[in-house]
């Protein structure tokens, strides 16, 4: 599986000044594919123009069963067009971001017209802190700590969440505690849902090494994911490898959060996933560790009851607990040549490339070849 690691390897320094537009848009993108996205199906695609990235759900990897209407999709797609956002600007690039910019092509998320201005394109130290931890960003299912969270750290993630017409409900210990019972009926609710379990058995699997996404550590086999007790072990978090209960959830969890939009339908998923995205980069820089509950969300009345229990407005997106750990899990990305194309057709010829140096997918810069 480590062909498909590389792509945490990025080295800033490998940027290719000298290169094409091209050379430098592409670079860009591999910071992108560095989003999270439920269970690692990385559903979006990119094609990259003259003066354009464009931003494409790509629908082929929904959850048709978790996600049926592809509200976890969109979200993601959110999530790497923060991320290529801030790459850009790094870069130099000065990006100009348009939403669903074709009423006629639904699968078209967002558009990001791209201006090479370093004069313009200036990044504030804390958002330089925030791409330097794009590739060190990392997602953990373990048991956190008994260490707190401040409330200054905690305001931080509300206020950067709120940028984006967005919002972080941190859940006082009733909330969390009538959340957490709600996510061991949203257990059993999906478990006994044959469908449900080969639709996870399909994501995390250990073949899913070979192929660049899903979740293939968990090692476990078909049969043990469609087992009744196995998924919630999966979707809790690691405890021995024990179902945990909900006063062992309670005493895992610092903090149980609820990250929101105030808009509905597409844009509001769209810069819900914005939103999630600057937030997991802050937490990471501020040494918190983020880990998704989904279960609850994705349960349609267990979803309208969460919007009760926290008496939000807007729509609730994801339950989140938060916190603080040594360990650190890093998920496969598919091939750069999988997910970019140029507009017109042409795509990037893999072959052409040197992926043996150890820096990811453009290896030493001055090497990579486009295809022609």
């Amino acid at each position: 599986m480590s062909e498909y690691l590389n792509a945490w390897n990025l080295k800033e320094k490998d940027f290719p000044s000298d290169g094409s537009l091209e050379d430098k848009l592409l670079f860009c993108v591999q910071y992108a594919v560095l989003s999270p996205s439920t269970y690692n199906t990385q559903p979006w695609f990119f094609r990259v123009g003259s003066d354009y990235i464009d931003i494409y759900a790509d629908r082929r990897y929904g959850l048709p069963v978790i996600d049926p209407d592809d509200r976890m999709l969109e979200l993601s797609c959110g999530s790497t067009l923060y991320c290529l956002c801030i790459a850009l600007r790094n870069f130099g690039f000065v990006p100009d971001i348009e939403l669903l910019p074709d009423s006629d092509n639904s699968d078209l998320m967002a558009r990001v017209g791209v201006e090479f201005n370093p004069d313009k394109a200036i990044l504030s130290v804390g958002e330089k802190e925030l791409f330097n931890v794009i590739t060190k960003r990392h997602g953990s299912r373990s048991v956190f700590t008994d260490k707190n969270i401040d409330a200054v750290a905690l305001h931080k993630l509300q206020k950067v969440v709120e940028e984006h017409d967005s919002w972080l409900h941190i859940c006082d210990d009733d909330e969390k505690k009538q959340i957490f019972q709600m996510v061991a009926e949203a257990d059993a609710v999906q478990a006994s849902s044959k469908p449900f379990r080969r639709e996870l058995a399909a994501w995390v699997h250990p073949m899913r090494k070979y192929s660049g996404d899903g979740m293939p550590h968990y090692n476990m086999g078909f049969k043990e994911v469609m087992g009744d007790f196995t998924p919630s072990v999966i979707r809790r978090f690691d405890m021995d490898g024990k179902k945990v209960g909900v006063e062992e959830m309670m005493e895992a969890t610092p903090i149980l959060a609820v990250i929101g939009a105030n808009e509905t339908l597409s844009k509001g998923r769209l810069s819900c996933g914005e939103a999630y995205m600057h937030m997991g980069l802050q937490a990471e820089v501020l040494g918190i560790s983020l880990s998704s509950l989904g279960q609850v969300t994705e349960v349609p009345d267990l979803r309208l009851r969460l919007h009760d229990v926290i008496d939000c407005h807007g729509r609730a997106h994801l339950v989140l607990r938060m916190g603080y750990t040594k360990s650190k899990t890093y998920t496969p990305r598919r091939s750069l040549s999988q997910v970019v194309e140029f507009v017109g057709g042409r795509k990037i010829d893999v072959s052409k490339y040197n992926n043996c140096s150890g820096t990811g997918f453009f290896g030493k810069i001055g090497k990579l070849f486009l295809a022609k």
